[in-house]
């Protein structure tokens, strides 16, 4: 009898250098548990956001994570608070930021040196007013588990106006 070999695709990457499940669930419990004691505000829970994700993932695989505010018609958009190093910002409907806003959904891309997710964020009135983006100088760096846990950590921001308020 021969033995007949399956082959269920590519083989897996090696995963010991990405984010597990359990290292996003920390962040974002200990983000809950934050807005719980006091009153959520957007530009408190900016830096929270950016320097838990910061602590837990920062080289491995971030290079930089940041957030980017958009004007009332997401026409434009200035720097938020952000740790390490992001890519020039660019609304460009081809970027992934510009994707993420277009499309009000994550967006990823990757290129040889530079691997880029992009997560939209909501207010309390389902208005977009910013975007979470993480950067890595490793390829392929995020994938839809990323995504996934990213959308639910800036879930937070739906307990909050969009910051000035307006």
């Amino acid at each position: 009898m021969t033995e007949q070999r399956r082959d269920f695709g590519p083989p897996s990457r090696d995963l010991k250098d990405r984010p597990s499940r359990a290292r996003y669930e920390k962040v974002r419990a200990g983000l809950e548990l934050k807005s719980r004691r006091r009153t959520p505000k957007a530009d408190r829970l900016m830096v929270e956001v950016v320097e838990a994700l910061w602590d837990d993932f920062s080289d491995n695989p971030y290079s930089g994570c940041g957030f980017h505010i958009l004007s009332e018609d997401a026409s434009t958009a200035a720097p938020g608070h952000r740790r390490g190093k992001l890519p020039e910002l660019s609304l460009d409907a081809a970027g992934v930021v510009g994707r993420a806003v277009a499309g009000r959904c994550s967006a990823r891309a990757s290129d040889a040196g530079l691997s880029r997710i992009a997560v939209p964020v909501f207010d309390s009135e389902d208005r977009l007013w910013a975007v979470l983006e993480a950067a890595s100088a490793k390829p392929d760096a995020f994938d839809d588990m990323d995504a996934r846990w990213l959308e639910r950590i800036v879930k937070v921001f739906r307990l909050t106006q969009r910051v000035g308020g307006g």
